[in-house]
């Protein structure tokens, strides 16, 4: 049986490459050449084990994490129609059974027998030179599309749901909390969808520049200034409609009440790890904010290929370090150790 090379978390601080057999695609599935894999907090949590998911059980090692991926299609399943060897494809990051009532209808969000692409009750992620995704959870590329920035249409699509809020207008005016991939790419989307006033708040300064290229129209650097002035000073002392909170800094929750105008809508778009007390739920009555929890979906996935390829969003600007598979074990060990990362791409030969 042929081999391939694929990373395994095996436990805590415990990564190793090694050779496992290539899988061969069911009548439905598509085996696909992985090109990119960005390497997610998520990712970096799960090596660590000091992820939530990890402590209470729903990812269980060994796993092959990975899920911000892209590549072409090198084998499809014999009920594949839709999809040719060579395809440039990118997929959804929830894989459905198929075959509940909820897949059945084509509600594929819904189905109770998920499993999350790298993460939770996994199914074996992109850190490998090839990774089996059912058909229906496939989106082809425009095949003059650049596979390395179709590698960020996933982080983008989890910022998609901050300004693609249910029965909620666009906002005019944004504040986006944290400068990692999801905070960047929320800056992208609000400028592609020609939002007035997109302020970026984070602590590195080399972020904040690279949030300026994605579209910011302010940046404001919480290290060297009270956020809260500065926003309301932009603002004519308003706030702003919305506030897209990517941190998963737990103190920036109450940073969002403050930077909202009255009416205003918190986003929260990240996990927290920890319990929140000291919440100032008073601020939050008086003004009449709302607050949302936004994780993603394959609508979003969907959506965001789409808007990303249409318009030609370049997210690349977020990619700090690149590196080959072979040496990507590397980044696992020092990332704690550099604060001016934001997205390592890992490329894999072809």
């Amino acid at each position: 049986m042929a081999s391939m090379k694929a990373l395994i978390i095996e436990g805590p601080r415990q990564a190793v490459i090694r050779d496992v057999p290539i899988p061969i695609p069911k009548a439905d599935e598509i085996l696909v050449k992985v090109h990119y894999s960005g390497i997610c907090g998520t990712d970096l949590a799960i090596y660590s084990g000091e992820i939530s998911f990890v402590k209470d059980g729903r990812i269980r090692y060994p796993v092959r994490i990975g899920h911000e991926w892209s590549g072409v299609v090198a084998q499809v399943g014999s009920q594949v129609t839709d999809f040719a060897v060579g395809d440039p494809v990118i997929s959804d990051n929830g894989i459905s059974c198929g075959v509940c009532p909820a897949c059945r209808e084509g509600r594929y969000d819904d189905c109770p027998n998920s499993r999350s692409v790298g993460t939770i009750n996994c199914w074996d992620g992109s850190f490998a030179e090839y990774m089996l995704v059912p058909a229906r959870h496939i989106y082809k590329l425009p095949a003059d599309m650049d596979l390395e920035n179709a590698a960020l249409i996933e982080p983008f699509s989890i910022a998609y749901g901050g300004i693609f809020q249910d029965s909620l207008p666009i906002p005019d005016s944004v504040a986006i909390i944290g400068t990692g991939a999801i905070g960047l790419s929320a800056v992208a989307l609000a400028k592609s969808q020609d939002i007035p006033r997109i302020i970026l708040v984070g602590r590195t300064e080399s972020k904040l520049q690279v949030g300026m290229r994605l579209g910011a129209t302010h940046c404001i650097n919480s290290r060297t200034e009270d956020p809260v002035a500065a926003l309301l000073k932009i603002t004519g002392g308003s706030g702003v409609a919305r506030v897209l909170e990517t941190s998963g800094n737990i103190d920036s929750i109450p940073l969002g009440f403050d930077l909202l105008r009255q009416r205003g809508v918190l986003c929260l778009i990240g996990f927290y790890e920890q319990t929140l007390n000291n919440l100032p739920i008073d601020q939050y009555v008086a003004k009449g904010l709302h607050m949302v929890g936004v994780m993603g979906s394959i609508a979003a996935i969907s959506n965001s290929h789409r808007l990303v390829s249409g318009r030609r969003i370049d997210l690349t600007p977020m990619i700090t370090q690149r590196v080959p598979f072979a040496e990507c074990l590397q980044v696992f060990q020092t990332a704690e150790q550099d604060r001016h990362r934001i997205k390592v791409m890992v490329h894999f030969p072809v």
